[in-house]
């Protein structure tokens, strides 16, 4: 089965916004930038779509990505044979985010996409990937409108409600959202541990508890969260190390609760985009799904000014 499951973040802190973090921590840095090179899965239809969008700009095309993450896309039209000629790529996310300069002409701006700091009738292309439906989808698109030359595109891909990406991050935050309820991830206010195996024991127990209790199509997850908690009881720390250490995992799975929640969100903001009052702004536009195995992946829209 294919799994989409979001990388979890080991000991970071989460200070900032649950966005930030992730893409700041060591383990999701280069999160997905080489991911759709493969040619094969869904990335394969990702990066088939992509490619022959990017056929279609201006070799000298001013270009700005929204809600472009580490900058994956960027990674991938600088791929595409007109790439050099290209005149700028602008990376706009709000989360601040030091993405990799893989070239001259691609920057990172963190700003807020409903107030784009870009002049007016300026910019060739807008582009996104699963990154600017995490917006109100009317400020932005209004703000795309404004900063579009005449007869300037707006190409999106965007996460689908009935997506595979969009089912696993439910049943996913159902399982992160059960376990959050166990004191193995909120240190053990309530339990007093007395020794490492007591701790252990205890641990199997919980785990064992929700793989009978949840459904067979998240039992994945509280495996693969079971082996991080069984890795950090391998370890020869002490015992209020090792509650610290699980302390930090419980805290690290509620900041990705929230990404997932926030992700959801917009998979249903996004099914309501046809009713958005956007449509004066652009003489042309056009929905469009990406499937893969005869399900889809992904939402698309490509819009004129």
């Amino acid at each position: 089965m294919l799994r989409f499951l979001p990388r979890l973040i080991n000991g970071v802190s989460m200070s900032a916004t649950p966005w930030q973090s992730y893409w700041q921590s060591h383990s999701t840095h280069n999160s997905f930038m080489h991911d759709y090179e493969s040619g094969e899965g869904p990335y394969g239809v990702i990066e088939r779509y992509w490619q022959s969008a990017f056929a279609t700009f201006p070799k000298d095309a001013v270009i700005v990505d929204l809600g472009a993450g580490n900058g994956a896309l960027s990674h991938l039209y600088s791929k595409h044979e007109h790439a050099s000629l290209c005149q700028s790529w602008q990376n706009v996310d709000y989360a601040h985010i030091t993405a990799p300069t893989l070239h001259p002409w691609i920057t990172h701006t963190q700003a807020d996409m409903h107030a784009l700091p870009i002049a007016d009738n300026s910019i060739d292309i807008v582009v996104s990937m699963y990154g600017v439906e995490y917006s109100d989808l009317s400020c932005t698109l209004a703000e795309v409108a404004r900063v579009l030359k005449p007869n300037g595109q707006c190409l999106l891909v965007m996460h689908h409600s009935q997506s595979i990406i969009t089912k696993q991050s439910t049943i996913t935050l159902e399982v992160i959202n059960s376990l959050l309820q166990e004191p193995m991830l909120n240190g053990f206010t309530d339990i007093v541990m007395d020794s490492t195996d007591a701790l252990k024991h205890y641990c199997f127990q919980v785990l064992t508890k929700h793989l009978h209790q949840l459904p067979e199509n998240a039992q994945e997850d509280v495996k693969l969260i079971g082996q991080n908690v069984y890795n950090i009881l391998q370890s020869n720390d002490a015992l209020v190390d090792l509650i610290q250490h699980l302390t930090l995992l419980g805290q690290d799975l509620a900041a990705q609760a929230q990404r997932l929640a926030l992700q959801i969100e917009a998979a249903q903001q996004v099914a309501q985009l046809q009713s958005i009052e956007f449509k004066s702004s652009f003489t042309n536009w056009k929905f469009s799904t990406l499937d893969f195995n005869a399900s889809p992946i992904a939402t698309t829209m490509i819009a004129v000014k």
